[in-house]
């Protein structure tokens, strides 16, 4: 919210952009005329994701930050296609022209649930058990608002293997995990 980010849900057409997202995977190919590398890949944050044409010029300049799970501010322009197979689908593409990596810290534990009720129910009753005062810092995310804040909880690390470790009925309901460096 500070650093005025885009969500990717929010994103509009010709809209010179920030968006603030995850990279989870990418293709560099070759030009064919020149032979010059350039990159189309998919960015995800907690609306939605988008993919990203990134071309020779702005690869060659921004290629070290291009990489799987690495936390990245995106400055471009958005633009809408026309879906192959359907006339009457559209969906959005984004050009980049300058990425920023963004600061490094010792990351943040992700903590999303469908909404307050079941973080009330389910969530906060399972972690409480791993509240600590030097854990690492929680990021609250709400799906049913959309609504994404630091809190001032701090958890012991451990809960991200002890959360993968669980069956699908010890998890808490509507919740999920994660550990994450923005």
């Amino acid at each position: 919210y500070k650093k005025n980010i885009t969500f990717i849900n929010d994103v509009e057409k010709g809209k010179y952009s920030c968006i603030w997202l995850h990279s989870k995977m990418y293709d560099i190919q070759k030009r064919k005329s020149d032979g010059a590398k350039m990159a189309f890949f998919t960015l995800e944050d907690l609306s939605g994701s988008i993919e990203v044409n990134c071309f020779a010029k702005e690869f060659a300049q921004f290629k070290d930050l291009i990489m799987e799970d690495n936390v990245v501010e995106i400055y471009g322009y958005i633009h809408e296609e026309q879906d192959y197979f359907d006339e009457e689908k559209r969906s959005f593409k984004l050009t980049a022209k300058k990425i920023k990596k963004c600061y490094e810290t010792d990351g943040y534990i992700l903590l999303s649930t469908a909404c307050q009720r079941s973080y009330k129910i389910y969530t906060f009753p399972f972690i409480e058990n791993y509240l600590c005062e030097d854990g690492k810092s929680v990021v609250l995310h709400n799906e049913q608002t959309g609504r994404v804040g630091l809190s001032n909880l701090r958890l012991n690390k451990e809960i991200i293997s002890i959360f993968d470790s669980l069956t699908p009925e010890e998890k808490p309901k509507d919740t999920w995990v994660q550990s994450v460096n923005i």
